[in-house]
C-alpha cells in the first residue's frame, strides 16, 4: 500500500503528511467498491494528474474510479476512461466541477448515440455509467471524504481474531 500511497500523494501534488488520508480513502473506497488498492493505484496514475488540474479533489476522483469498479471498469480501464472525459469536459469541469456537469448531462437526457458521438466508443461507457449511478457517487464521495481512522480501524479488527492473535504473539517474540 505504501507504493501506492506515495504515488498518489505525488499525483495529486499533496505533502507527504497527507499520507495518512490518502491510506485511508484507498482503504475505504476499496471496502466500499468493487476494487482494491493495487487496482485503485494503477487507476490514478492514469488519471491524476489531469483530475488534479480541474481542481477534483482526491476524494471524489477515488469515488468515480470507484464507481467504475462498481461497474466492471476497473485499473486502467477506469483511470484511461475518467481521463478521457476529464480531457474532453476540461473547459466545464474547471468552472463548474464534475458532479455538476454531470448532473447537466443527466437532466439534459444524453442518450447512447449522443453519447457515442461526443466521447467515443471508449469513453461512452465511462460518462453513461458516470450518469446512471451519480447519486451513488454522490454517496461514495461523502463517506470518502469522512474516511479518517479506516485503515487503523480495518487493521484493529483484522487483530481482533485468533489469526491476528497469533500474529501479536510472533511480532512480540
Amino acid at each position: 500500500m505504501a507504493d501506492v500511497v506515495a504515488k498518489a500523494i505525488r499525483g495529486f501534488a499533496m505533502s507527504a503528511d497527507e499520507a495518512g488520508r490518502v491510506a485511508d480513502v484507498l482503504a475505504l473506497a476499496s471496502a466500499k467498491s468493487n476494487t482494491n488498492v493495487l487496482q485503485l493505484g494503477t487507476a490514478l496514475s492514469f488519471v491524476a494528474p489531469v483530475a488534479k488540474s480541474l481542481n477534483m479533489s482526491f476524494e471524489q476522483t477515488v469515488a468515480m474510479l470507484g464507481l467504475l469498479s462498481d461497474a466492471g471498469m476497473q485499473a486502467d480501464k477506469a483511470g484511461t476512461g475518467l481521463r478521457n472525459i476529464l480531457s474532453t469536459l476540461a473547459e466545464e469541469v474547471g468552472e463548474n466541477g464534475l458532479a455538476s456537469v454531470i448532473g447537466s448531462l443527466a437532466n439534459q437526457g444524453l442518450s447512447a448515440a449522443d453519447a457515442f458521438a461526443e466521447f467515443g466508443k471508449k469513453g461512452a461507457p465511462v460518462i453513461l455509467t458516470l450518469i446512471e449511478m451519480q447519486q451513488r457517487g454522490i454517496e461514495l464521495e461523502e463517506a470518502l471524504n469522512k474516511a479518517t481512522g479506516t485503515t487503523q480501524e480495518m487493521a484493529d479488527i483484522r487483530l481482533d481474531t485468533l489469526s491476528g492473535a497469533f500474529a501479536l504473539l510472533r511480532s512480540a517474540a
